[in-house]
């Protein structure tokens, strides 16, 4: 030991108060440790402003003790990481304060401010070391010896085990390799004597063996190599010079760390040597670069072979700490090796890994890969093989991880196979920690049958995404770029994901390998349905991975999992392995061992040779029977007598003969007679319903979770638990059934104690004994397993559930917001309520026969806790699963034979529910009341079961409920008009074309978008089309361009631009191979959907644009439509027309469609005709079909879906130009059916459904279902369709899509819930089906509202179309919602939205205009009108204080009139300006009256005379007056309460500098009396004097501007305030006006959340008084009513409180 060198221990304890970080949050905390060089850090404590991290370190310090430490507390952010303070303490100081104190109180400072303190022990450790150290010397002789005595037997040639090596290498002094293996050998022959270093070494000797040549010929013909070489064996010489001390843990982990490197640099070797010639030429920029690392390297071996010479001097101890430092400087440059290797793999020297720079925002993003937060799936170190054991097998898989053929790609996964617990998983979890510990375990996946989401495949290739992209910077760049690519991927099948996140994401990574991935147990993957697209994946995707890569899969060997593996893996059979028997006996024998150890008393010749010769016989080659053997006899309880539990235990098992037959049969045996000796006679309800528990439930539970599922507890024992089927239940614990069969469980530690753990079967061996071949004593039936289980979910949600479960109180902040949500649900929701609340229909839906008591507690769960369930799944995440649960629910009682009415259509109402307002549940749990119950139509269960049992809501009055319909699924996501929608031909996916620039891929069954849009860089996109193996999107755009798309990854295959000649028409060929396009060019022209290559020549013979392109369903022919009033047909192969055009229409030729058997086509055309034609021989077939009243007066180009052909070709359905949908017989023309639609103008598209018995129809109102035989209406319309374009069924009927203007809505038409389409019958004819509002207000008194409407006519049976649009002025009572007295049409000469609605002072008068040419003037209380002001331009309207008088402005004329308010003629002068008028405004007296131009003036005028007073210019400048810039566009003006002042804002520009500011201007005086700051403001929103006159309140609108200033007239002091308080807004007679819908689609008020609004009110027109909201919208007048004590003209509503 150094002289110079003491040794202290330094434990961190805690820290006491640090700060919160500049979001308020408390820190990431962690601590930093700094003393000479050496330097440290702890774990970090998430979101903890008093972390604990109780870590110890240990330190060696100069004697003198002048060293200072310092203690640094960091605080881990997303971006950077940040200082919280910083304790500096001389470690002599420290030391004299240990000498008093257990624990230190370090003050932490930033600068000279105290931020809280740490907490720490220090402790003198040196004497403890020293007196545990032998001699150097000593030591030196003991590893001298044991390395001589080893070179003079053939053991020092042997592996691990006794294994004799395959081949002796000669070594000569120019052979380096040989030499580190000679070296290699002498480790690997100490075996156990140094077990930590065995492994490492035995891999560097296997590596090293391989490559043996490659290395010699490297180090003759490059210095570099033979210098790295050297080094090596140098550090490595020590094994010449001293003896192994093979007790001392710390040479182990030196040696151990150089094992590693050796390793590392082999393999670095390895690679480099496989570089040929001319790939190091095109590097050769890179070559210094690899000088660099390869000093680096020599640098690090060098240094590790000083730090193990020191370490005979000095305390062997310390050696770790100096070699760990160094082994993490190594690993450092070792990755920088793997960089390097990343590099030379690609020429692009610029692709850094900027993109991980932000680790939290990235690891969330990458938690986005299905599967990533699956606990539970890396390798099990507690489930290992035993040292010893399964050597041959480990090596050999070590061989074929190193040697594999990496140009052929079927050696790039080994499949371990084997019977059912032979160790195949204990031998995967080896091969992982081994690797692991080589830093070259990529990823471990164990499929686990017990377990959710381990026991299906759906999150495998995420969950090894993710791992992999955690391994390597570059393949998370790579991942990141995926995941944005590809966006939702779960939604994508299962070999997308292989493909896409394992294959591609790797080949761009540019990998150094071996890198190993592990699959485990792949046979408990799911059913072998199931599993068949995993196996389909595995085989065609795994064997594409780049040659870095090694996948290791272990299953049993399985019929489906051996065929789908066969040709793409090779095959290593466990149950062939050598010496089995052998490691089976060893591992008995350890077993045996441990359990003497445990149990002193044992003497040492138990037991007895026969049994335990005994055992090896029965265990066979089986070896969880050794396994579930040893833990019977170990026992777990105090009172264990382990040579009883020997004799038990071969006195309840027989030998194994029967192997051969069955070699399960000793397990079952085992099994059997373990649960005979618990249970000797009959076996009681105890066990059946707690060990058939442990066995049904889908997810593992603790113990404890266990009982508060099962309902056990102390009060059994008076008050037994009934269950169906007449068991009582007496236990107060699980625990004694557990105990009973323990040996056959295994119990993984959960939680920080380490002690509580989920309890799951040892094997699955015993799930298939226990419900299959098991004694019916213990056979446990799964059926009956289920219902209990189902019984007790639903009573534990009965018992558990409740409001605001979360305490949360705060409905206006969002899930994520809510403070440590994550302790708020452990310590609310218990885990057994939320097993219940996950897998309750899982265990409902396999009971077939429900005894009453199950439906009892059903019955109560619905009806009473529904809506309590629905806020616990939000707040755990699960609200698509709790959609799943919902719809398993309404499947089961479906098949129900007796059925509960009430229960049924509250849950089928709940699946809408979920559906309709799963959006706003996602976002917050709390709105699932709020929002979600106040939207829900009055009249439905749900409402009236729920409403009378939940919080406070606000109320609506909307009747119509359009969100609340067909199970609408809204898909939000475009930003402009949709034009076209098409499903995927599985259709589960959707794709939509936007005139945003953007094609939309969605998932049909979640409507949520799959990845970001596809955007194009100019244009509107105006098609889009799947291929027909949906992996391919062909689209169109407005700039003529289209665009071939790879669906998955987002990309762009190919571009053609069509110019000069524009494409306005593609399609796929029914092979997906070809694409063809119409251009503007009259052409038509065939294209390579793989290359985007052109296929011949052009198809030419049409004199104008064509309108429509069509394949027949062979694919060999192509028919297209024309203006030019004729069809063409073209064959597909070789171009050429065939026969003579189609003539016969006379109008331009819209649509073409071939029948289904491809014999016929159907055309038609502006001319209102539907024509057949016969393809064979082009004549027509039958005369043209004509459907009544078609016109031709609107006629574009574009593609019409006017034509449909029924599926079986029978049928044909058309209405050109028309409203009216005409079936025809296809084969005699006769006309089935006529369907008088009720749509209130063209129908736009018509489609048959799948199976062919519906039609549906849409025009830009809305969408029509009607039966294809009789042409009836099925179900009612869906009214809301407002700006429906196109309609299209899924491919199984089930789902129909219409797109409407930015959304695109999904209706389930299928779904066994009910009628989906629940609006007016098409049959009720009203005057006006569409409405649109444009205004609406309040009254003064907040009393009554005003809303004006537009509408136009629906067409009446055949009636045309018209374009009459009405107005209609509907006053409304606001305390009830009802209309007061029917609404009054209003005169409307244009189309336009623009209306305005004033009400007088006084309430009495309401002034309305729709076309600024008509105002018409009603008296509020008797609804008597007139209209005035005809042929004046009124843009704006306002009564005079008194009410006495109207005045309009006119931009026309540039006048201001005044009407009489009664009589309405025109009173008193008009005023007459020169400038155009943008506004006027009253004098608090009605005297005077100031007008706003659009020039830079301000007019006063006398209201009596019409006399100008006044012209006030409002230019200001500093400087030049060509900085002078024009007022700004209705600048704000506000009169004195006394008349006397105005106040005026202006813009201005000074220095360059734009800004807006206040005069004051004096009437009687004519002059300015005051101005405001120059930088006032960047824009004015409101401006008003206080009620007193003294002060002036000016408000912003710009988002970074103050929110309001205050100006002092009296003092001149302007005062800046984030907020107006209740006295101020009544001062300034001002409400907050504050409400606005937010992204989220949030009523924002003040920026509190109040209420989420469904999109169809979200354009609404939005007005309140105090507690009510008023939304004028499409669907008509929306009041929104919340308790009186909500003022929403109140700036204290800042928090909206949960009851």
């Amino acid at each position: 030991m150094s002289p110079d060198l003491v040794f202290y221990s330094l434990h961190v304890v805690n820290a006491i108060g640090l700060p919160s970080v500049l979001s308020g949050k408390s820190p990431n905390a962690y601590v930093k440790i700094k003393i000479d060089d050496f330097s440290v850090r702890t774990n970090v404590e998430k979101r903890s402003n008093d972390p604990v991290w109780n870590e110890e370190f240990q330190i060696s310090i100069a004697k003198d003790l002048s060293s200072t430490l310092s203690i640094q507390a960091m605080h881990d952010g997303s971006l950077c990481h940040t200082s919280l303070g910083v304790a500096s303490i001389r470690v002599r100081a420290l030391a004299e304060k240990a000498s008093a104190s257990h624990d230190i109180n370090l003050k932490l400072f930033k600068g000279k401010q105290e931020r809280g303190a740490i907490v720490v022990r220090f402790k003198d450790i040196t004497s403890t070391e020293s007196a545990g150290a032998q001699p150097a010397e000593e030591g030196t002789d003991l590893i001298s010896s044991a390395i001589q005595r080893a070179a003079k037997t053939t053991d020092a040639m042997k592996g691990y085990n006794g294994e004799i090596m395959d081949t002796v290498i000669a070594v000569k002094s120019s052979d380096m390799c040989g030499i580190i293996l000679q070296y290699l050998d002498k480790l690997v022959s100490f075996g156990d004597s140094i077990s930590q270093v065995h492994p490492y070494a035995k891999l560097a000797w296997d590596v090293l063996t391989i490559a043996h040549k490659a290395f010699k010929a490297l180090q003759d013909r490059d210095d570099r190599i033979k210098t790295l070489l050297s080094t090596a064996i140098d550090m490595l010489g020590f094994l010449d010079e001293i003896k192994p001390l093979p007790k001392i843990r710390i040479l182990q982990d030196t040696v151990s760390a150089m094992m590693k490197q050796i390793y590392e640099c082999a393999v670095f070797v390895h690679t480099y040597g496989e570089r040929s010639l001319i790939v190091r030429v095109i590097h050769d920029n890179l070559t210094s670069a690899e000088d660099d690392s390869i000093q680096r390297f020599t640098q690090e071996f060098n240094r590790l072979r000083s730090s193990f010479s020191d370490s005979t001097n000095i305390q062997t101890w310390i050696v770790v700490h100096n070699v760990e430092n160094n082994v993490a400087q190594l690993t450092s440059t070792l990755e920088t090796l793997k960089d390097l290797g990343e590099r030379i793999y690609s020429l692009n020297l610029l692709i850094p890994f900027f993109k991980v720079c932000n680790l939290a925002e990235n690891e969330r993003r990458l938690k986005e890969l299905p599967g990533a937060d699956l606990k539970g799936v890396r390798f099990d170190e507690d489930h290992a093989c035993l040292r010893g054991t399964r050597q041959q097998l480990l090596r050999d898989i070590h061989v074929w991880v190193q040697s594999s053929d990496i140009n052929d790609p079927s050696k790039r996964i080994l499949w371990l196979s084997g019977q059912a617990g032979s160790g195949k998983s204990s031998v995967a979890n080896s091969i992982a920690m081994l690797f692991d510990g080589l830093n070259r375990l990529g990823a471990c996946f164990r499929f686990k049958r017990d377990t959710a989401g381990l026991n299906s495949p759906d999150g495998l290739f995420g969950n090894l995404c993710y791992q992999l992209s955690h391994f390597n910077k570059r393949l998370r760049c790579e991942t990141l770029n995926m995941i944005d690519a590809m966006g939702n991927i779960g939604s994508s099948s299962l070999q997308t994901q292989a493909k896409k996140l394992l294959v591609d994401t790797t080949k761009g990574a540019g990998l150094v390998g071996p890198i190993v991935v592990v699959i485990d147990a792949l046979d408990e993957s799911g059913s072998k349905a199931l599993r068949k697209p995993l196996l389909l994946a595995i085989a065609a995707q795994l064997a594409q991975l780049p040659s870095s890569i090694r996948v290791i899969i272990t299953s049993r060997d399985e019929a489906d999992i051996r065929a789908s593996l066969a040709t793409c893996a090779d095959e290593l059979c466990i149950d062939r392995a050598e010496r089995t028997a052998e490691d089976i006996a060893y591992y008995i024998d350890h077993r045996i061992e441990a359990t003497k150890r445990q149990y002193s008393y044992l003497p040492r010749d138990w037991p007895p040779a026969d049994k335990i010769q005994d055992m090896y016989r029965r265990a066979g080659s089986i070896f969880i029977w050794a396994s579930v053997a040893c833990n019977f006899i170990e026992g777990f309880e105090d009172d264990c007598d382990p040579v009883i539990q020997l004799n038990l235990l071969l006195d309840v098992t027989k030998p194994g003969k029967r192997e051969a037959a069955f070699p399960l049969k000793a397990l079952d045996e085992l099994y059997d007679g373990i649960l005979s000796n618990a249970y000797p006679g009959k076996t009681s309800d105890n066990f059946h319903y707690v060990a058939g528990s442990i066995v049904a439930v889908k997810n593992p539970l603790t113990s404890i979770a266990l009982d508060q599922l099962l309902g056990l507890g102390p009060d059994l024992a008076e008050h037994p638990l009934t269950l169906p089927g007449g068991w009582l239940i007496r236990l107060s614990s699980s625990a004694l059934i557990i105990s009973q069969i323990r040996p056959m469980l295994s119990m993984y530690p959960t939680g920080s104690n380490g002690r509580e753990g989920v309890i799951q079967l040892l094997h699955p061996s015993l799930f298939d004994f226990l419900t299959g071949r098991a004694d019916e004593r213990f056979r446990i039936d799964l059926s009956i397993q289920n219902s209990l289980l189902a019984l007790r979910c639903f009573a534990t949600m009965n018992r558990d559930l409740k409001l605001d479960i979360c305490k949360i109180t705060n409905s206006s902040i969002l899930n994520e917001e809510v403070e440590n949500l994550p302790q708020r649900i452990d310590s609310s929701i218990s885990p057994a309520l939320r097993y219940a609340c996950r897998f309750f229909a899982e265990h409902l839906i396999e009971v077939r026969d429900p005894e009453v008591l199950l439906t009892i507690a059903l019955d109560e769960f619905v009806s009473l806790h529904l809506l309590q369930w629905i806020e616990a799944m939000s707040l755990l995440n699960q609200v698509t699963e709790a959609e799943a649960s919902l719809n398993i629910l309404a499947n089961w009682l479906k098949e129900l034979t007796s059925q509960n009415i009430k229960i049924v259509t509250i849950v089928n109402e709940a699946i809408t529910f979920l559906i309709a307002f799963g959006r706003v549940i996602r976002l917050s749990a709390l709105h699932t009341y709020i929002s979600a119950l106040s939207f829900t139509p009055k009249w439905s269960e749900i409402y009236q079961t729920f409403s009378p049992i939940s919080p406070p809501k606000p109320e609506n009055t909307t009747s119509s409920h359009p969100w609340w319909n067909a199970s609408a699924r809204v898909l939000e996501g475009h930003t402009d008009f949709i034009s076209h929608i098409t499903f995927s031909p599985c259709g589960k996916k959707l794709a939509s074309s936007s005139h945003d620039q953007t094609i939309g891929v969605w998932d049909v069954a979640t409507g949520q978008a799959i990845g970001p849009p596809l955007a194009r860089q100019n244009g509107s996109v105006t098609y889009v089309e799947f291929s027909p193996d949906g992996e391919k999107l062909v689209s169109l755009g407005s700039d003529g361009m289209v665009l071939l798309w790879d669906v998955d990854s987002h990309s762009v295959a190919f571009t053609y631009t069509s110019r000069p000649s524009y494409v306005w028409l593609v399609a796929f060929l029914p092979d997906g191979k070809k694409i063809a396009s119409a251009s503007g060019n009259k052409t038509i022209r065939l294209w390579e959907a793989g290359t985007g290559e052109a296929i011949g020549y052009a198809l030419e013979g049409h004199t104008r644009n064509i309108t429509d392109i069509v394949l027949s369903p062979d694919g060999t022919k192509l028919a297209s439509a024309s203006k030019d009033t004729t069809v063409r047909l073209w064959n597909v192969e070789n171009g050429q027309e065939i026969g003579s055009p189609l003539e016969g229409h006379t109008d331009t030729v819209a649509c073409v469609s071939f029948s289904p058997d491809g014999r016929q086509i159907a055309s038609g055309s502006f001319d209102g005709s539907v024509q057949l034609w016969d393809v064979e021989t082009g004549h027509k077939v039958g005369l043209p079909l004509k459907s009544p009243n078609n016109t031709s007066d609107w006629i574009t180009v574009r593609r019409q879906d006017w034509v449909a052909w029924s599926p079986d070709g029978k049928m044909l359905a058309s209405a050109p130009c028309s409203a009216t949908i005409t079936i025809w017989e296809a084969d005699t023309g006769n006309e089935i059916a006529r369907v008088a639609t009720g749509h209130s103008s063209y129908i736009q598209s018509l489609v048959f459904s799948p199976e062919g018995k519906r039609i549906a129809s849409i025009s830009n109102d809305h969408v029509g279902l009607w039966n294809a035989e009789n042409g009836e209406a099925i179900g009612s319309r869906v009214a809301d369709a407002a700006g429906a374009n196109s309609v299209r069924f899924s491919p199984d009927g089930k789902v129909l899509a219409v797109s409407s203007y930015k959304t695109i809505k999904l209706w389930d038409i299928g779904a066994p819930h009910g009628n989906k389409f629940t609006h007016s019958s098409p049959d009720q004819h009203v005057d006006t089906v569409v409405s649109y509002c444009d205004s609406v207000t309040f009254s003064p008194n907040g009393l009554i509202a005003v809303s004006i409407t537009r509408g136009s006519y629906v067409m009446r049976g055949d009636d045309p179309p018209t374009d009459n649009v009405i107005r209609t002025v509907q006053l409304w009572d606001v305390e009830t919602g009802q209309a007061i007295r029917p609404g009054v049409p209003i005169e409307c000469s244009t189309d336009s939205s623009w209306s305005q609605a004033k009400f007088s002072p006084n309430g009495k008068k309401l002034a309305s205009s729709a076309d600024s040419q008509t105002v018409q003037l009603m008296d509020v209380g008797t609804g008597c009108h007139k209209s005035i002001l005809k042929q004046h331009w009124a843009v704006q309207l306002q009564f005079t204080p008194d009410s006495g008088k109207l005045a309009s402005l006119s931009i026309d004329d540039k006048t201001v009139r005044l009407w009489d308010a009664e009589s309405g003629d025109a009173v008193g002068p008009v005023l007459i300006t020169t400038d155009a008028i943008q506004s006027f405004q009253f004098s608090p007296e009605g005297d005077k009256l100031i007008t706003i131009t659009k020039e830079d003036t301000v007019q006063l005028w006398d209201a009596q005379t019409g006399y100008q007073i006044q012209l006030i210019v409002c230019n200001y400048f500093g400087g030049p007056k060509d900085n002078v810039f024009d007022p700004p566009l209705r600048p704000q003006v506000a009169f004195s309460p006394d008349g006397r002042s105005l106040a005026i804002e202006s813009r201005i520009r000074y220095d360059q500098f734009e800004t807006h500011i206040v005069i004051l201007w004096d009437i009687k005086g004519g002059r300015e009396i005051g101005l405001s700051s120059r930088r006032a403001y960047n824009n004015i929103n409101d401006l008003r004097f206080s009620l007193d006159g003294k002060r002036l309140v000016c408000r912003a609108s710009a988002p970074d501007s103050p929110k309001a200033r205050v100006w002092n007239l009296e003092t001149g002091e302007v005062q800046t305030l984030s907020h107006l308080d209740s006295a101020s807004l009544a001062d300034f007679q001002l409400s907050l006006d504050t409400l606005s819908i937010d992204d989220l689609g949030f009523l924002n008020c003040a920026g509190t959340r109040l209420l989420w609004l469904p999109l169809v009110l979200r354009g609404a027109k939005i007005t309140s008084h105090k507690s009510v909201v008023l939304l004028g919208g499409s669907i008509g007048m929306t009041f929104i009513r919340w308790a009186a004590q909500y003022d929403l003209d109140s700036p204290e509503i800042t928090r909206l409180g949960f009851c």
